[in-house]
């Protein structure tokens, strides 16, 4: 059975500059960070480097998970379902990260990891560790995308269709409460 996380990571979550996928929104950041600190753990009980976890996922994250997968067991299912994911795109780790967080995270408490670990020095993206903040999506067709903080709009593309369906329910029943017709007595 294959782990798919709700609110998976879409490939709009994320812009690649170069070899490095650089998150487009918090939540995004927060996965990547997450599943960065997961795999500092797996590091940690496999005795590899650790990463920085600064939210890119670049050389030093493919890296980690290359690591990783050549000490894993071919028996324990959960090691090797992680050491599956390692890849040598970010776009393809940057899409599963849900998964892979998943995966770290089972693995590093099978192997008794301590539940945080110090990061490793330098960058997960092979660049320098400065200000890696979140990189909006290139704006293309001449449409405009909501950054953080966009308002309604913004609010409304980072939610998943059960959340808008939610909306538009109670927006109906409020709707209706306030303008439906009243009983006369």
């Amino acid at each position: 059975m294959l782990y798919q996380a709700m609110g998976a990571v879409s490939a709009s979550d994320f812009v690649k500059r170069g070899s490095v996928c650089k998150p487009a929104n918090y939540s995004t950041q927060a996965t990547f960070r997450e599943m960065q600190a997961q795999l500092n753990r797996c590091a940690q009980a496999f005795g590899v480097p650790k990463i920085a976890v600064d939210g890119d996922i670049g050389t030093g994250t493919l890296t980690l998970l290359s690591r990783l997968a050549s000490k894993m067991s071919d028996t324990n299912a959960m090691e090797v379902a992680l050491a599956n994911e390692a890849s040598n795109d970010c776009s393809t780790v940057a899409s599963r990260a849900e998964t892979v967080l998943f995966f770290a995270k089972t693995v590093a408490n099978g192997k008794g990891a301590p539940a945080t670990v110090a990061s490793g020095g330098g960058s997960s993206s092979g660049g320098s560790s400065g200000n890696t903040g979140i990189v909006p999506p290139p704006i293309t067709g001449g449409t405009s995308l909501p950054g953080a903080g966009g308002g309604i709009a913004a609010s409304l593309s980072a939610m998943s269709t059960i959340e808008k369906a939610g909306l538009a329910v109670g927006a109906l029943a409020l709707g209706m409460a306030l303008f439906g017709k009243k009983k006369r007595r």
